[in-house]
């Protein structure tokens, strides 16, 4: 055995044979049979590489050497850097410790992974230039080793066309069998058929595990569609309890039911409008109305250009409805009383057109304004008071404080005793009693004064003289049961006594 032993550089003229004496190139490993052929390259440090490098001069070539820095575990693995021009990057990188390639990358997260920048990172390629129509060109198998399920599970498939623009790509299943076809324009169909691929206005519906299906667009739900960008819709959009529609960048706007009430909801600091600009049309608030029928209490009448009622309004009791820009004319209940109140600098004004009336729920008028006849004052719906063009007409007595002024009805007084006037006892002490007898041109007017202190009374007459003959009548006093009462006795028939009573 020989050996050979360079102390410092050695230099060879010819090739170099190691197992072989007619080596073939500059340098050929040969090894006996049942021996294998290796060619160690070590480096005596950790942190140094090792490696072999195959260039075009110094500029051009591959150097393919094992890296390991001694420190980070991560860049420990047989390098493949491509030269260009003098200038080195990563081609191709093998990790010691997982085993994973990176092409493109000396960090794979993968098995294998490919890295580039805008550019195809994966090419398969056939060498068959005679490929029919529809015959496979190339593509990617999904296969499983284990011995229970071995085999072909999945594969992706380019399949010729006439020529290069109609081909297009198959995704199979199980032993080759078609799932869903890509076509050269982006027609998509799904199952062997690899023809339906739809027509205009129809879309893909599913079956469940089975083939999908194209279909009609109307016929997807119910006998309707949603159109995702214009269009029209022919049928109902139904949304289950508390599903909101909203609109809005911000979904300021939410129409929602929440199982049992319903909701037109703005969470914006926006306003709600609900608007009708159609012309001479109105906006229409309905109800139900009590009676399981619908009522419109409200709408927005366009035409009138105004807001009508159609149906009660109620405030609760303290709410004012209230008028004028600032709020001067208010109506309200307090619980316990009714008002209606200006509380303007202005003058409270009720009007009617040719009357206005005054009184109860009942019925009852207290006050009657009527145009062009006056103001009337009513009792228990008698008039009482009218106001006239020449006064005032009182029908009735007139009481001041405790004093009592009362107009007498005309007592026609035949033979005997009548009574022509009572003042109430209880009430007053003292009486006026102004009087005229008439009978024909008999006439004799004057006063009667009387007074009483509960049982006895005394009385005075001063009356005018007789224009005629009224000595037939003669007055008196007296008392009788409650009342102070003014006496006229006849002799003869057919005398008028008209009186009015001054009572204090």
């Amino acid at each position: 055995m020989s050996l050979l032993q360079f102390l410092n550089n050695g230099y060879f003229a010819g090739s170099v044979g190691i197992g072989t004496d007619n080596p073939g190139t500059k340098l050929e490993v040969k090894s006996s049979a049942n021996l294998n052929s290796f060619v160690n390259i070590t480096t005596t440090t950790d942190a140094y590489n090792s490696g072999i490098s195959l260039r075009q001069s110094s500029n051009y070539g591959f150097d393919v050497y094992y890296t390991d820095d001694g420190v980070s575990p991560s860049v420990r693995g047989l390098r493949f850097d491509r030269v260009n021009n003098g200038s080195v990057a990563n081609a191709m990188f093998i990790d010691r410790n997982s085993g994973k390639v990176g092409i493109g990358t000396d960090d794979p997260g993968a098995l294998l992974e490919i890295s580039g920048i805008r550019e195809n990172q994966i090419r398969l390629t056939s060498r068959d230039v005679t490929a029919a129509v529809d015959e496979t060109i190339g593509g990617i198998e999904f296969y499983s080793s284990d011995s229970g399920n071995e085999g072909v599970k999945a594969s992706i498939s380019a399949i010729a066309g006439d020529n290069a623009a109609n081909a297009y790509m198959t995704f199979n299943t199980g032993v080759n069998t078609e799932a869903m076809r890509i076509t050269n324009v982006g027609g998509i169909s799904f199952g062997s058929t690899g023809t339906a691929y739809g027509t205009s206005g129809q879309i893909l519906k599913s079956n469940g595990n089975t083939t999908p299906t194209w279909v009609d667009a109307s016929t997807v739900i119910g006998a309707s569609y949603l159109p995702l960008a214009g269009g029209t819709m022919t049928g109902n959009i139904d949304f289950n309890d508390s599903v909101r529609a909203r609109f809005g960048n911000g979904n300021d706007l939410q129409i929602v039911h929440d199982g049992s009430n319903s909701y037109i909801h703005n969470v914006d600091v926006g306003d709600l409008y609900i608007r009708q600009t159609a012309d001479d049309k109105d906006i229409i608030f309905q109800s139900d109305d009590g009676s399981g029928g619908t009522a419109t209490y409200m709408y927005l009448d366009g035409g009138g250009g105004l807001t009508r009622l159609s149906r009660r309004l109620r405030a609760d009791d303290g709410v004012k409805i209230e008028a004028g820009s600032t709020g001067d004319l208010q109506i309200y209940h307090d619980g316990s009383n009714s008002y209606i109140v200006d509380t303007g600098v202005g003058t409270l004004n009720l009007r009617g057109s040719t009357q206005v009336l005054i009184g109860g729920t009942n019925g009852e008028v207290g006050v009657q304004y009527v145009e062009n006849a006056g103001v009337g004052l009513r009792h228990n719906n008698v008039t009482k008071l009218t106001t006239e063009s020449t006064g005032v007409l009182v029908a009735g007595d007139i009481q001041i404080d405790s004093a009592l002024l009362s107009n007498q009805e005309n007592t026609d007084v035949d033979t005997g005793t009548e009574t022509v006037a009572n003042v109430p006892i209880a009430d007053y002490t003292a009486a006026f009693y102004d009087f005229v007898i008439k009978k024909g041109t008999n006439v004799r007017s004057g006063t009667v004064y009387a007074c009483h202190d509960g049982t006895n009374v005394e009385f005075t007459e001063t009356s005018t003289n007789d224009l005629g003959d009224t000595s037939d009548v003669t007055l008196s006093v007296d008392i009788s049961g409650t009342n102070m009462r003014l006496l006229a006795t006849v002799t003869s028939d057919d005398w008028s006594v008209k009186s009015l009573i001054r009572a204090i």
